[in-house]
């Protein structure tokens, strides 16, 4: 099964969530919503996750940059 778990950024709560998915047999993706969010935790992502990126790639509600996102997830 797929996982997309999303999140406005990659914080000590995240790393858990998906350090707990990854340990599963799913295929776990992470989508950051906002880019250079705060609450960045400094790990990197737990080992077999799959970043993609971040919603919003320029200025403006993150809102208005998801059907494009969508779209790149479809692949």
């Amino acid at each position: 099964m797929r996982v997309l778990y999303f999140s406005r950024s990659y914080s000590p709560h995240d790393h858990r969530f998906l350090a707990a998915l990854a340990a599963t047999r799913n295929d776990v993706h992470f989508l950051p919503l906002l880019a250079g969010g705060s609450g960045e935790d400094g790990r990197p992502l737990p080992e077999g996750v799959r970043v993609h990126p971040s919603v919003q790639e320029r200025k403006g509600s993150f809102l208005t940059h998801l059907p494009g996102a969508v779209s790149r997830l479809k692949d």
